[in-house]
């Protein structure tokens, strides 16, 4: 994977976090409306990245 596409990748998944998509519900939900866009592969690396962003936005 290209460096700009990790960046872009980041750039959604801090936008995603910023949109309130942080509960489990609200996180399930968006991986059903990738899924049927842009299939499964890309959905679960969507949330895989918010968790990582989310995880290093905790820890400061």
């Amino acid at each position: 994977m290209s460096t700009s596409e990790q960046y872009r990748a980041e750039c959604e998944a801090r936008y995603l976090l910023s949109r309130g998509y942080t509960t489990k519900a609200m996180t399930n939900q968006l991986h059903d409306e990738i899924r049927k866009k842009r299939g499964l592969k890309a959905a679960d690396y969507l949330i895989d990245n918010m968790r990582r962003v989310y995880i290093e936005q905790r820890a400061g």
